[in-house]
């Protein structure tokens, strides 16, 4: 992979991030004020803290050739007019086109979380049809996988104020795995994945690869329809 398409891929993320989350109209009952504990919402059955209903979540630990663990959880408006990657959030998009009986095309979740040092880790996660309960099997999307192809990428230790998010970035795909939809109800899309994500440096051809088994996300999700612009 050439600079000119790591900057293209990060460019990529940031943008979807951007678009799914200034896409939302503002959320009426979000207090960005309260400081709810993360920890709570992690343990046992995650429930939001009074105020903050309408923040979602993305968590997961990951082992391997790195150790670490993520975790997000943020109101998408939190990040309209700033920069992407400088505040946490979750949030997804379910993509159709046309009225009824309209053509689903897939939905997208983005959640980014603040790193160490000032830096900034990001999740992407996307799957295609009905947004209904199912399980998605990842494998690389190739020729003829879709816009919509199930895949989740991730990006650890981004620099905000650098191009390309600077060479202490990395940046990993998912190249087997699940992603499972348990519910969605009340504009909001709950699920878990699990599965193994490899980073590659273009540049000596060497390879990491890191390990998810406990992923999860609770996170709202507004639709879009694509033919509208």
């Amino acid at each position: 992979m050439t600079l000119r398409t790591t900057r293209t891929f990060t460019a990529a993320l940031l943008a979807l991030a951007t678009f799914t989350a200034c896409d939302r109209q503002p959320l009426a009952s979000a207090d960005p004020a309260a400081q709810p504990a993360a920890e709570p919402v992690l343990s046992g059955l995650p429930t939001n803290p009074p105020g903050r209903e309408d923040a979602g979540f993305v968590s997961f630990t990951y082992s391997g050739d790195e150790n670490g663990r993520y975790f997000a959880f943020g109101e998408p408006d939190s990040i309209v007019g700033t920069t992407p990657m400088g505040a946490d959030f979750a949030a997804g998009t379910h993509y159709y086109v046309g009225t009824e009986p309209r053509q689903a095309f897939g939905t997208s979740i983005t959640s980014t979380a603040r790193a160490r040092a000032g830096l900034s880790d990001l999740i992407h996660i996307q799957f295609n049809g009905p947004l209904q309960p199912r399980t998605y099997s990842i494998s690389t999307c190739g020729r003829g996988g879709g816009p919509f192809c199930p895949l989740i990428n991730l990006v650890f230790d981004v620099d905000n104020s650098v191009d390309g998010g600077g060479t202490q970035a990395r940046y990993y795909s998912f190249s087997s795995g699940t992603i499972t939809i348990e519910s969605v109800a009340d504009g909001r899309v709950r699920g878990t994945f699990t599965g193994t994500a490899v980073s590659t440096d273009w540049s000596t051809g060497e390879t990491s690869t890191i390990v998810i088994t406990d992923g999860r996300f609770d996170v709202p999700v507004t639709e879009r329809d694509l033919a509208a612009g």
